[in-house]
C-alpha cells in the first residue's frame, strides 16, 4: 500500500485519496495492534507498559481520526478554519508519514539495543526509611505552599478560577516554581510511599489509605485545570501498585481507562460551563468525549496543515529545541530575554492566524500541538521522522526494561515511574516532552536520589 502510494504520487497520476487515507487509516490501527496480539497469544502482555500508551494514542492521532473525519465527522473549530484551505489533499502524505514513524517506531523498539541502553542508566540503591518519610512531608508542605502563593499572587482562589481559562490560554510568568511544586512535588509526595511501602502480601486497606493520600495531594492540581496533570499522576499510582502489588489484568485496565475517560470528558465540559450541572448533564455526549479525550491532538490535519504551509521555511533543526529543553529550568524572572517556547513558536506559525480572528490579539499563540510525526517532519523532513521515531522506540524500550528489571523499593524503580508518562506526552507534543525529561530530572529524581538513598 506504502509503495503503490509513492509510485503513484511520484508519476503525477490520479489518487482516490479518501480511499487511500481510509486505508493507511485501518492499516495504522491494525499495526499498532499486532504486537499486542502477539503478547496476549503468549499471555505476557503488560497493559502499563508505556509502549502501549503511545500506540494508542497515535493510533487515535491517525487511525480513528481520519476515519472518523472522512466519515463526516466534526472537527475542532481551529482546524475548520484550516479545512478551508484544502488541507485534505496534503491527507495522503500526512498518512505516509504517519505510517512511516509507526513502522520506525515499532523498529525501533524491537532493537535488542534497547535492552542494552539499560547498562547506562544510574544502578539502583535502596531507599532508606526515614529519610524517604522526611521527604514525603517537605515536598507535601512545599506544595501547597506552592499553591497557596500562586493562589495569592492570582487574586486568591475565586479570582483564579473566574479567569482560569485566559491564564491556561496565555499562561502567567514567573509562576513556574511555583506550579512545579503543584505539579511535580506534591505527586512525588505521593509515589515516594507507595513506592516505598506497597509490599504484594500487605492489606488493602494500607494500600488505600496510600491512594486517599494520592488524592489529597491531586486537590491543588484540580484548580489548575490541566487534565493531564491529574490523569498522569493517577496512572502512575495503579502502575505501582500493578508492579509493586497485583498485576493488574487487562480487562481491569480497560475498566479505569473507561472511568478516566468519562471525567476527563465531565472535567473538560464542567470548565465550560462553569459548574452549573444542568448544563453539564446536557453538554456531555459521545462528541464531547472525541473532542475533549480521544481527539485532542487530530494528527492527520495538524501534519496535513503543516505540510500546506510551506514546512521548508520553518524548519527548527533540533538546534533550538535542544537549548530551550537545556535551558527550561531557568525561570524567565531570571533571564528576562529567554526565547519563547517552540509550542508557542509553532502555533503562532501555522495557527496565529486564526487564533486572530477569534480576537485573541497576542505576539506569539501557544496551545496547540503538533503531534511526534509534525515535529520530526519540521527537523529535516521525512528522514528525520524515520531516524526520531526509530530513537523514540529505542528510549521507550530501555526505560521499560530498567523499570521491570528492578522494580522495588529503589531509586532505579522511582526514575522509571517518574519518566513513565512521558511516552504518552510524546505523541503530542515531543518538545513538552523533552523538557519534561529535564524537569523530572532536575527538580524531583535528581534531588530524591542523593537525598533518599542508602549510604552504605
Amino acid at each position: 500500500m506504502l509503495l503503490f502510494a509513492i509510485c503513484t504520487l511520484g508519476r503525477g497520476e490520479s489518487l482516490d485519496e479518501s480511499w487511500f487515507v481510509k486505508c493507511t487509516g485501518m492499516f495504522i490501527v491494525c499495526l499498532a495492534l499486532v504486537p499486542l496480539l502477539c503478547e496476549a497469544s503468549q499471555k505476557v502482555l503488560d497493559p502499563f507498559n508505556p509502549r502501549n500508551l503511545f500506540l494508542f494514542s497515535f493510533s487515535l492521532q491517525f487511525g480513528f481520526y481520519p476515519l472518523v473525519i472522512l466519515a463526516g465527522g466534526e472537527r475542532l473549530p481551529l482546524l475548520n478554519y484550516a479545512a478551508e484551505s484544502g488541507i485534505e489533499k496534503y491527507y495522503v502524505y500526512a498518512q505516509v508519514l504517519a505510517v512511516l514513524g509507526l513502522i520506525s517506531f515499532l523498529l525501533g523498539y524491537s532493537t535488542r539495543l534497547a535492552e542494552r541502553m539499560v547498562r547506562f542508566l544510574p544502578s539502583p540503591r535502596p531507599l532508606d526509611i526515614q529519610r524517604a518519610k522526611r521527604s514525603i512531608w517537605i515536598l507535601f508542605i512545599v506544595g501547597y505552599l506552592g499553591m497557596a502563593v500562586f493562589l495569592l499572587k492570582q487574586g486568591g482562589l475565586r479570582e483564579f478560577l473566574n479567569n482560569r481559562e485566559i491564564w491556561r490560554a496565555e499562561g502567567i510568568p514567573g509562576s513556574g516554581l511555583f506550579l512545579i511544586s503543584v505539579d511535580l512535588w506534591l505527586p512525588a509526595a505521593a509515589l515516594l510511599p507507595m513506592i516505598l511501602l506497597t509490599k504484594c502480601n500487605e492489606p488493602w486497606r494500607k494500600t488505600g489509605r496510600r491512594l486517599g493520600f494520592l488524592c489529597i495531594c491531586l486537590i491543588p492540581v484540580l484548580f489548575l485545570g490541566f487534565r493531564s496533570l491529574i490523569i498522569i499522576p493517577v496512572l502512575q499510582g495503579v502502575a505501582v501498585l500493578h508492579y509493586r502489588r497485583k498485576r493488574i489484568s487487562v480487562s481491569a485496565f480497560v475498566w479505569v481507562a473507561v472511568l478516566l475517560s468519562v471525567f476527563m470528558t465531565v472535567y473538560g465540559v464542567s470548565r465550560s460551563v462553569h459548574g452549573n450541572a444542568s448544563e453539564l448533564l446536557a453538554a456531555v455526549g459521545p462528541q464531547e468525549a472525541l473532542d475533549y479525550v480521544f481527539f485532542r491532538s487530530p494528527g492527520t490535519d495538524l501534519v496535513a496543515t503543516i505540510l500546506s504551509n510551506h514546512p521548508d521555511r520553518h524548519f527548527e533543526y533540533g538546534l533550538k529545541g535542544a537549548i530551550e529543553s537545556a535551558t527550561i529550568v531557568i525561570p524567565r524572572g531570571v533571564w528576562p530575554g529567554k526565547p519563547v517556547s517552540w509550542g508557542e513558536r509553532f502555533t503562532t506559525t501555522f495557527f496565529g492566524d486564526y487564533l486572530y480572528m477569534t480576537g485573541i490579539v497576542q505576539e506569539v499563540y501557544g496551545g496547540v500541538n503538533c503531534t511526534a510525526i509534525g515535529y520530526f517532519y519540521l527537523q529535516c523532513g521525512w528522514i528525520s521522522v524515520v531516524i526520531g521515531m526509530f530513537l523514540l522506540g529505542m528510549g521507550v524500550k530501555t526505560i521499560y526494561s530498567y523499570g521491570v528489571r528492578f522494580a522495588g523499593s529503589n531509586t532505579a524503580f522511582l526514575l522509571f515511574i517518574l519518566l513513565w508518562p512521558v511516552p504518552l506526552i510524546m505523541v503530542d507534543a515531543p518538545q513538552n516532552a523533552f523538557n519534561q525529561i529535564v524537569i523530572i530530572l532536575c527538580c524531583a529524581w535528581l534531588p530524591l536520589f542523593y537525598f533518599v538513598r542508602q549510604r552504605n
